[in-house]
């Protein structure tokens, strides 16, 4: 009898577990999407030099007469295969060519739009103003989708939701995070991305927005910033969070270790630490536009920035010397045929290659 009760147990637990790794419902299966997928969009090669660097760049994605569709994001895991996410109606595109092509996926026949994605290992994620992950393992031959209002104790179809970032510290560890009904959220999944849980706010975050961005030094410790210009930070794996910094809304953050770190907001604020935040330094942008995004490369800084309404800025990428705090362009061009658009929220850096994207345009270009 003993081992018969050993042997339901052991069932129990796998199905429990099999379901928690099967949450995932194909995109037919939503009621709520309208899935099509587009054309294949082939592009002419075009290349403008820089003049900073005097090195080639490369639009390997365009945009025409963008109006209110344009894209917030990419990654790519290698120079050949990356995806571009935004749009109206969650629009993304896939390329396996290193850009000569891209297959566009619509999911939505509002203005929602994506603000992320991240893979893990050679399965993607994108997240957006929606409550589902959406999830392709094939390159976005098939896709599926998570719904996270299941995760919630007050589940309620009426509930607003949108992430803002997606980010994995390893094949199996990743963060999703942004708000819902105006209040702070952060995900976490510990099996790479099969199953979410709520990652513990505690009461430290309660009476904050949105969380914007955030930074992963491990599975237990995060680094976050909001749209009412906090800086948290938990090492318990969110049970206790400490207020580092309050500033104007901030939008990025970026540490290349423990101590040193940006972190970038509206209005030109860009503030450094050496020290884990216990000092900041505040950093001058020219013409003092919101600071979206920063990444690092092996000795600098990179952010990229956004002015709203703004046709054709002479720059918009700028590079930091942290030794002596010094900002400068790192992408300029003399090509009146390229237009740089006021608005770019996305820049990263793969090996040796620097992707960059704006309103109209993705670029990728050598680091120096």
């Amino acid at each position: 009898m003993a081992k018969n009760y050993i042997i339901l147990f052991i069932a129990l637990i796998a199905t429990l577990f099999s379901c928690s790794e099967n949450n995932y419902i194909t995109i037919e299966e939503a009621p709520e999407i309208e899935f099509s997928s587009l054309n294949t969009i082939n592009r002419e090669k075009y290349s403008f030099t820089n003049k900073v660097s005097n090195q080639n760049v490369s639009i390997i994605n365009s945009v025409e007469k963008t109006g209110f569709h344009f894209y917030n994001s990419f990654k790519f895991k290698t120079e050949d295969i990356g995806v571009l996410v935004g749009g109206t109606g969650l629009r993304a595109r896939v390329t396996q060519d290193g850009g000569g092509s891209w297959q566009e996926f619509r999911f939505s026949k509002f203005a929602n739009t994506f603000h992320s994605v991240a893979f893990s290992g050679h399965t993607f994620f994108i997240v957006g103003e929606s409550k589902y992950i959406f999830k392709s393992k094939d390159l976005g031959k098939n896709w599926s989708v998570y719904n996270s209002e299941f995760l919630f104790e007050d589940k309620n179809s009426l509930s607003k939701t949108d992430f803002y970032k997606i980010r994995f510290l390893d094949h199996k560890i990743g963060f999703i995070a942004g708000e819902r009904n105006n209040k702070p959220v952060i995900l976490k999944t510990n099996n790479g991305g099969k199953s979410w849980e709520i990652f513990n706010n505690s009461e430290a975050l309660k009476n904050s927005e949105a969380i914007t961005d955030f930074h992963i030094s491990s599975g237990e410790e995060l680094r976050i910033v909001t749209s009412r210009g906090e800086y948290f930070v938990t090492k318990n794996g969110g049970s206790n969070w400490g207020l580092i910094l309050k500033t104007v809304a901030l939008n990025s953050i970026a540490f290349k270790n423990a101590n040193r770190g940006f972190v970038g907001g509206v209005n030109g604020t860009l503030l450094y630490t050496h020290n884990a935040g216990k000092n900041w330094n505040k950093i001058a942008v020219p013409e003092n536009p919101n600071i979206t995004d920063i990444t690092f490369t092996n000795k600098k800084a990179l952010i990229t920035t956004s002015k709203s309404f703004s046709k054709n800025r002479a720059e918009f990428v700028y590079e930091i010397d942290e030794n002596r705090k010094k900002v400068s362009p790192f992408l300029t061009k003399t090509d009146k045929d390229v237009l740089f658009i006021g608005d770019s929220y996305a820049i990263d850096t793969l090996e040796n290659k620097i992707f960059i994207l704006d309103r109209n345009n993705l670029y990728k270009t050598p680091g120096k």
